[in-house]
């Protein structure tokens, strides 16, 4: 996947992100996070955006594991930071209800299927150049 198609679907996936959170601000009582939902989004962009730049380099390098170190070490980061996240703005802002969550995790599961699309696309050339080299 080159940049360009990797950035018109990184600008899909962040439209469809903001609709399901305005969705599930007509269904549930979320409109009042929509700060937790705009860091999330700035959070997932930039590391998608990171992501696609290693798997780039993963895909080049000689270690035929580098690819899949990248995988498990992005699921570890993500997990992780998400969850400071959450943490970090259930103490500072006190949530009236436990409704804040949702759109956090929408975006999460939203952005992870991206990256597993985007993910696949370049492992299958990593499996193609350690065939080749």
């Amino acid at each position: 996947m080159n940049l360009k198609l990797f950035i018109k679907y990184l600008i899909i996936t962040t439209i469809v992100s903001i609709a399901v959170v305005f969705a599930l601000g007509v269904v549930l009582p979320t409109n009042s996070f929509l700060d937790l939902s705009i860091f999330a989004l700035a959070f997932f962009i930039s590391l998608s955006f990171v992501v696609f730049k290693l798997g780039e380099k993963a895909v080049k390098s000689s270690n035929k594991y580098s690819y899949i170190n990248l995988i498990i070490s992005n699921m570890m980061v993500k997990m992780f930071f998400s969850f400071i996240i959450v943490l970090v703005y259930a103490k500072l802002t006190s949530p009236e209800n436990k409704y804040f969550v949702v759109p956090f995790m929408f975006i999460y599961l939203i952005f992870t299927a991206f990256e597993t699309y985007f993910m696949t696309i370049q492992g299958k050339a990593k499996i193609t150049n350690d065939k080749n080299g």
